[in-house]
């Protein structure tokens, strides 16, 4: 049975939780690696799934800074998935 891609909320929750410190890159990562190794997901949304991607990968280190992915990148993918509802 297809599932759906999470909605734009709960991955912008997930956004706010990791930007305010509630929940680490591991969990972050964890989360949407498990959405996107999923059989059953059916990708409906393409945006959804690239922010999922860079999500799955918010732990992987990098050579020239601490991590791959920065604060910013994840203030841009909420901004990303805010932009529907932006006037």
């Amino acid at each position: 049975m297809e599932q759906s891609l999470p909605k734009r909320i709960e991955i912008l929750n997930i956004l706010d939780q990791f930007i305010a410190g509630s929940i680490s890159r591991k969990q972050v990562s964890g989360w949407a690696i498990s959405i996107i190794n999923s059989d059953s997901i059916r990708k409906t949304d393409d945006t959804v799934w690239k922010v999922l991607e860079g999500l799955g990968a918010a732990d992987l280190l990098a050579t020239d800074q601490e991590f791959l992915y920065t604060i910013d990148d994840f203030i841009a993918w909420k901004s990303e998935l805010l932009a529907p509802w932006s006037i």
